[in-house]
Protein backbone atom coordinates (compact mmCIF):
# COMPACT_ATOMS: atom_id res chain seq x y z
CA UNK A 1 0.00 0.00 0.00
CA UNK A 2 1.32 3.45 -0.83
CA UNK A 3 0.38 6.57 1.15
CA UNK A 4 2.08 9.50 -0.52
CA UNK A 5 5.60 8.21 -1.15
CA UNK A 6 5.57 5.91 1.88
CA UNK A 7 5.04 2.18 1.43
CA UNK A 8 3.18 -0.08 3.88
CA UNK A 9 3.09 -3.87 4.03
CA UNK A 10 -0.30 -5.14 2.87
CA UNK A 11 0.04 -8.18 5.16
CA UNK A 12 1.05 -6.75 8.55
CA UNK A 13 0.45 -3.03 8.05
CA UNK A 14 3.95 -1.90 9.04
CA UNK A 15 5.47 1.09 7.26
CA UNK A 16 8.76 1.04 5.38
CA UNK A 17 10.29 2.79 8.39
CA UNK A 18 9.41 -0.15 10.67
CA UNK A 19 10.91 -2.95 8.53
CA UNK A 20 14.21 -3.78 6.83
CA UNK A 21 12.80 -3.92 3.30
CA UNK A 22 9.55 -3.79 1.35
CA UNK A 23 9.02 -5.55 -1.97
CA UNK A 24 6.54 -3.83 -4.26
CA UNK A 25 4.43 -5.88 -6.62
CA UNK A 26 1.78 -5.23 -9.19
CA UNK A 27 -1.33 -3.18 -8.40
CA UNK A 28 0.35 -1.34 -5.50
CA UNK A 29 0.78 -4.51 -3.46
CA UNK A 30 3.67 -4.42 -0.99
CA UNK A 31 5.09 -7.03 1.39
CA UNK A 32 7.80 -6.58 4.03
CA UNK A 33 10.79 -8.83 4.60
CA UNK A 34 9.30 -10.30 7.81
CA UNK A 35 6.08 -11.31 6.06
CA UNK A 36 8.04 -12.80 3.15
CA UNK A 37 9.99 -14.97 5.62
CA UNK A 38 6.78 -16.00 7.38
CA UNK A 39 5.25 -16.99 4.00
CA UNK A 40 8.35 -18.93 2.95
CA UNK A 41 8.36 -20.77 6.28
CA UNK A 42 4.70 -21.68 5.84
CA UNK A 43 5.31 -22.99 2.32
CA UNK A 44 8.34 -25.01 3.42
CA UNK A 45 6.35 -26.59 6.26
CA UNK A 46 3.49 -27.35 3.90
CA UNK A 47 5.82 -28.98 1.35
CA UNK A 48 7.68 -30.79 4.14
CA UNK A 49 4.44 -32.29 5.41
CA UNK A 50 3.67 -33.55 1.91
CA UNK A 51 7.11 -35.16 1.75
CA UNK A 52 6.65 -36.75 5.19
CA UNK A 53 3.21 -38.12 4.24
CA UNK A 54 4.67 -39.56 1.04
CA UNK A 55 7.57 -41.15 2.95
CA UNK A 56 5.17 -42.66 5.50
CA UNK A 57 3.04 -44.19 2.75
CA UNK A 58 6.14 -45.61 1.04
CA UNK A 59 7.57 -46.93 4.32
CA UNK A 60 4.34 -48.62 5.40
CA UNK A 61 3.83 -50.18 1.97
CA UNK A 62 7.34 -51.68 1.97
CA UNK A 63 6.77 -53.34 5.37
CA UNK A 64 3.70 -55.29 4.26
Amino acid sequence: MIAGNKHWCNFCGKSQDEVNAIVSGMNNSDICDSCVLRCVGTLILKDGNKLNESANITDSASHQ
